[in-house]
């Protein structure tokens, strides 16, 4: 299970199976609202603030950011 904080931009991967976090990203996703997986699994997309972030799935690393219009 994949979560980020609207706090402080980190996301969080958890392992549902141990009940433990199995790692976290600094994707500085500040304010964010919305994450999900592309149809395929291969990205994680991350809406709010002033940007949209996308990881890969794989290696757990920021691959792009896109800014957002305000409002």
């Amino acid at each position: 299970m994949w979560t980020a904080s609207p706090v402080d931009g980190h996301v969080t991967i958890i392992n549902l199976n141990t009940k433990k976090v199995a790692g976290t990203i600094d994707a500085k996703a500040m304010n964010a609202n919305r994450l999900a997986f592309t149809p395929d699994g291969k990205m994680v997309v991350i809406s709010g603030g002033a940007d949209l972030v996308v990881i890969d799935a794989a290696t757990h690393k920021v691959i792009k950011r896109i800014p957002l219009n305000p409002g």
